[in-house]
């Protein structure tokens, strides 16, 4: 990652069409800061490959799209065209070091014939290397998904702890993530 730049992840993200579903993201970023900004969102597959997406509003596909001069107070979004085929993969979205601004993503799926929605996810950027908190709801009613994603060249140590709503821990593990790869859990 660019040590000159504050980095934040959007660690899943769903892109084309599975047959039934067609499905497309939007990645924003609202400016909090004193200064206008521009700011790089990249592309990855699961396992860290350069990942090009087409721009709903036309264009060419690439793994590399600029949202150029921010202004202070204002905000940018990026929407991707739905593929042929789903695809998924992770975003790393680079800002001025310093800066001051919300990072976020949200996909959803509509079905093929009849264009109604059928599910919407919303997923706050997360600091690269930050220590962050994640609620869940785990129970036979409810499910629960959560992705962590390695933008590193090299492995990474995760140390987790899953607690119940009374504060006790249920379960701790570490974890070691390969290089440039992206996992996704679905409980």
């Amino acid at each position: 990652l660019d040590d000159t730049k504050d980095v934040y992840l959007i660690p899943q993200f769903a892109v084309g069409n599975d047959g039934q579903l067609r499905w497309n993201t939007n990645f924003r970023v609202i400016n909090s800061g004193p200064t206008a900004i521009d700011v790089t969102v990249d592309t990855y597959d699961t396992k860290g490959s350069p990942l090009p997406v087409r721009p709903l509003n036309g264009g060419p596909s690439s793994s590399r799209t600029m949202l150029k001069d921010i202004k202070s107070g204002g905000s940018a979004s990026f929407s991707t065209q739905p593929n042929d085929f789903l695809e998924r993969g992770y975003a790393v979205i680079s800002l001025p070091k310093g800066s001051k601004a919300d990072v976020s993503a949200s996909y959803s799926a509509t079905n093929q014939g009849t264009d109604a929605l059928v599910t919407t996810v919303s997923i706050d950027g997360v600091k690269a290397g930050s220590v962050f908190t994640m609620p869940a709801i785990v129970s036979s009613r409810n499910n629960s998904a959560f992705a962590i994603v390695n933008p590193n060249d090299s492995p990474i140590g995760i140390y987790a702890i899953a607690r119940k709503q009374n504060g006790e821990v249920a379960a701790e593990t570490t974890m070691t993530y390969n290089a440039r790869h992206q996992n996704a859990l679905f409980t």
